[in-house]
């Protein structure tokens, strides 16, 4: 027994280091300030009357640590579990722009075209709104401006809110005036109305790592093509042709079949002569 508990432990860290594995984090506007207004303007999201969405601007200073990296997730943090706002759901977009802060004499002061990137909600109990995206946004650095926008309302309760925890970048420059700080901006309708704010909510955003790379042949991906890849090729086409790896297609004609085991004996037999 004590053996067999050996090899599943064994299999399960070899299996481990051919999985793709999620990096460490990066945070931003890490602080202690408050605000019910940024990501999402709360006391609005029971409502489908006001079209209630935010934007946000997070400088490049500090996004340094995902210059050249794939975000594939955001979350955002409050300072106490969702209770009385959660459901719904709100839609997140991206798009690196070139202002560091918003014009608030423009007559729309809010970005267009962004991507969208994710869904996600308020979860009942939780401490953080989690957007995992659809597919990787690749950042190669640029302010980001980042929107969240409610599509289907939820429950709130306007008398008591949790609040979204972040950075006052206002006390942490010590600057003063619209023109040197960095802003978010609230943008509602029925009447259009905007309103700039010094806070920057905690962001933490999920990078993608890379997933393993394989020389074509290397069927079982163990990282070495021998015979038992050939073993693994034809298990595979006996059962279903469809999943085999990409690196069954030897001859790299677009599909597997029995030409690819052909192709991969014959690769073997060459290595074999060198």
């Amino acid at each position: 027994m004590r053996k067999a508990n050996h090899l599943f432990v064994a299999a399960l860290m070899a299996l481990a280091m051919f999985l793709p594995v999620q990096a460490e984090e990066v945070v931003v506007a890490d602080g202690y300030k408050t605000s019910s207004q940024f990501p999402v303007v709360m006391r609005y999201y029971n409502q489908t009357t006001i079209k209630n969405f935010t934007q946000m601007i997070y400088p490049a200073t500090m996004l340094n640590q995902l210059n050249g990296k794939k975000i594939n997730s955001l979350k955002f943090f409050v300072n106490e579990p969702f209770q009385r706002i959660y459901g719904g759901n709100i839609q997140l977009s991206l798009k690196v722009v070139d202002d560091d802060v918003f014009d608030p004499y423009a007559a729309d002061p809010a970005f267009s075209d962004m991507k969208v990137v994710a869904q996600g909600a308020p979860v009942k109990g939780e401490m953080e709104l989690v957007f995992n995206f659809t597919e990787p946004f690749e950042y190669n650095g640029g302010n980001l401006a980042v929107e969240a926008r409610v599509t289907e309302k939820g429950e709130s309760d306007p008398d008591g809110i949790e609040e979204f925890v972040g950075m006052n970048i206002y006390d942490e420059y010590g600057y003063y005036g619209l023109d040197v700080c960095y802003f978010c901006v609230q943008l509602s309708s029925g009447t259009l109305y905007d309103d700039f704010w010094y806070m920057l909510p905690k962001a933490a955003f999920g990078i993608a790592e890379d997933a393993p790379q394989y020389e074509i042949g290397d069927v079982d991906h163990d990282s070495k093509v021998t015979i038992a890849d050939v073993t693994e090729l034809i298990d595979g086409l006996l059962s279903d042709a469809s999943t085999v790896p990409a690196e069954g297609d030897v001859d790299q004609d677009s599909k597997v079949t029995i030409a690819d085991v052909t192709e991969l004996i014959d690769m073997l037999l060459g290595g074999a002569a060198n």
